[in-house]
């Protein structure tokens, strides 16, 4: 009886852990080109359906997968796609879109 319940202990806790690997919490930061910050700059993963906006100083924090695809689009930027990789930091820089009129 004891084995049995000292295994499934064993048990319920790698399964914890595998499933508490599944997920990363990244933080990062959106400028232009020029080091300026991006406020309000959209950060989304559309496979896990999850998404964020950028603060005043382009700061950002999103749980994902560690082998997430991040999708970063402000308005007169081109859109930039970030692979996660498993980093935690990550630092996104967007180009000025010279065909946005605006």
């Amino acid at each position: 009886m004891r084995k049995t319940l000292i295994l499934t202990l064993i048990v319920s806790l790698s399964f914890t852990a595998l499933v508490n690997a599944q997920e990363l919490k990244v933080n990062g930061t959106v400028k232009d080109s020029n080091g300026n910050s991006v406020s309000l700059a959209f950060v989304q993963d559309k496979k896990n359906n999850t998404a964020t906006r950028t603060d005043s100083t382009g700061k950002f924090s999103l749980v994902t997968s560690p082998n997430a695809k991040l999708y970063v689009s402000s308005t007169g930027y081109k859109l930039k796609v970030v692979d996660v990789k498993g980093k935690e930091d990550i630092a996104v820089i967007l180009t000025a879109d010279k065909s946005d009129n605006s």
